[in-house]
């Protein structure tokens, strides 16, 4: 029978290779992830299940106390374009008068040219001067008074400025920032929901 050689059981006959833990870590780490995913793929929402977004899980809107029509812009080249005028009674100083504005999601104060504040007698000296930006950078100087109109019976107090501007527009402040305002394209009507103060 024969022996084994002596110098085969000795550790200088069989040379250390350091990529054996390696090799061992990396298949512990593959195999790791390949149950992360599994348990991933396993506990995914069923297909036929849609994502919930913000607007998904919101509350539907409240329903409109006010709905009234709007007209239409002309443009000299596109016609008529969704450029919506609203005709409300708007009350400043105790003076009321009922007034076509433009409907301007894009303007931050409800603005009126100045020639409107001798109809609501209106001293301009005596009201807080603003400084007003528009659309093409231009400074305006407008004074700010407390007003309010009326939708359908349902009176909103915001402010109102009047300024040197040629067409009396209804703007953001005290309506977009407190109600939902939905403009409906086919019945050519604005509509205003939400919480009356």
């Amino acid at each position: 029978m024969d022996h084994p050689n002596p110098a085969f059981l000795s550790s200088s006959a069989v040379p250390y290779s350091s990529t054996g833990p390696k090799l061992i870590l990396l298949a512990i780490a593959c195999s790791t992830l390949a149950y992360a995913l599994l348990i991933s793929y396993v506990n995914r929402p069923p297909a036929s299940a849609p994502l919930k977004t913000p607007s998904a899980v919101n509350t539907p809107p409240s329903a409109a106390f006010a709905t009234i029509p709007y007209t239409f812009g002309t443009h000299p080249q596109l016609g008529n374009t969704l450029t919506p005028f609203v005709t409300v009674p708007v009350t400043v100083n105790n003076h009321q008068e009922t007034i076509t504005l433009l409907f301007d999601t894009g303007a931050l104060l409800t603005t009126l040219p100045i020639s409107y504040a001798g109809q609501f007698a209106v001293n301009l000296d005596s009201l807080q001067r603003i400084t007003l930006s528009s659309l093409t950078s231009q400074t305006l100087f407008g004074y700010i008074a407390p007003a309010t109109i009326t939708f359908n019976a349902q009176p909103i107090s915001l402010p109102l400025s009047f300024a040197p501007i040629d067409t009396a527009v209804l703007g953001r402040q005290g309506i977009l920032d407190q109600y939902t305002v939905i403009f409906n394209h086919q019945d050519q009507t604005v509509s205003l929901s939400g919480n009356l103060n």
